[in-house]
């Protein structure tokens, strides 16, 4: 959940609600069933995650917000990535763009991929989706929301997978990270008391993502990052008040999206509990 952008009055409530609710143990059947549900994946042998040594191509979304923006400076520095392709709707500050490694690809519709985005695309080992944020719920129709949350992140994922079972057999799966939150339900049953909508959307794109890594096994792995606020590295007043919250800073965060993107992870699902253990180490 996004610490760094101003949302609606009613957002920022309703966030800080939920999350406290969470961490009273008010809403603890939320993170067991999940926790419950996260399968091993990848090295299930693995219980920190290793530097890597390999060259990778790794496709972004979400650069011009918070914590993809971050994700993009660290993809940037990382010595084992040689090459990013930033899928956005506006163009990136020039400082960033006219970086080497880095390539802008204008996407008008982001269900549909034409050439010279398959093109572009081709031959990457990862993408990590940050697009979105928790500020759309209430803010927009559900229609929307569940546009950008799922039919999006799924159209980049069915292309990425068509694209590699036509080329010659990777020697790795094609890694997908997607970026969603905490308390997000995978149960599109489950009564929830406030943003049962957008935090079902949510749990619907983890459950699609999921199922289509489990379809596609021999090229294609999912995580899912449930975060819950995620504070900017240098301390602001609100990011004091939310610390007082289950929250990481977005630096930490976003280092061990890029690190699974690069190494896999023991299981298909970083609980925010999971992330802020590792992130202790990282910090320290």
């Amino acid at each position: 959940m996004d610490g760094g952008k101003v949302f609606s009055r009613r957002a920022i409530f309703n966030l800080v609600l939920l999350v406290a609710l969470h961490a009273f143990r008010i809403l603890p059947q939320l993170t067991s069933a999940s926790r419950a549900a996260s399968r091993p994946h990848g090295n299930t042998t693995c219980n920190t995650i290793l530097t890597s040594g390999s060259i990778m191509k790794v496709i972004l979304t979400g650069c011009t917000g918070f914590t993809g923006g971050e994700v993009l400076e660290q993809c940037i520095q990382h010595p084992s990535i040689t090459s990013v392709v930033v899928l956005s709707r506006r163009q990136l500050p020039a400082s960033v763009a006219s970086n080497p490694k880095v390539q802008v690809v204008i996407m008008d519709d982001f269900l549909s991929y034409n050439d010279d985005t398959l093109r572009a695309i081709e031959g990457a080992d990862a993408c990590i989706w940050s697009l979105g944020k928790p500020g759309m719920a209430g803010a927009m129709d559900n229609a929307t929301v569940k546009k950008v949350h799922v039919d999006y992140p799924m159209a980049t994922a069915r292309a990425i997978t068509e694209q590699r079972k036509a080329a010659a057999a990777p020697n790795h799966k094609f890694r997908f990270i997607c970026l969603t939150g905490l308390c997000v339900t995978r149960d599109q049953n489950k009564p929830l008391w406030i943003m049962q909508d957008y935090l079902r959307i949510r749990g619907q794109v983890e459950n699609e993502l999921l199922a289509h890594a489990k379809e596609n096994s021999s090229f294609f792995e999912s995580y899912i990052f449930r975060p819950a606020f995620i504070l900017p590295k240098q301390s602001t007043w609100k990011s004091m008040f939310l610390q007082l919250a289950p929250s990481v800073r977005v630096d930490a965060l976003g280092k061990l999206m890029v690190e699974t993107a690069l190494n896999g992870y023991k299981a298909d699902t970083w609980e925010h509990s999971d992330i802020v253990e590792a992130a202790k180490k990282i910090q320290a």
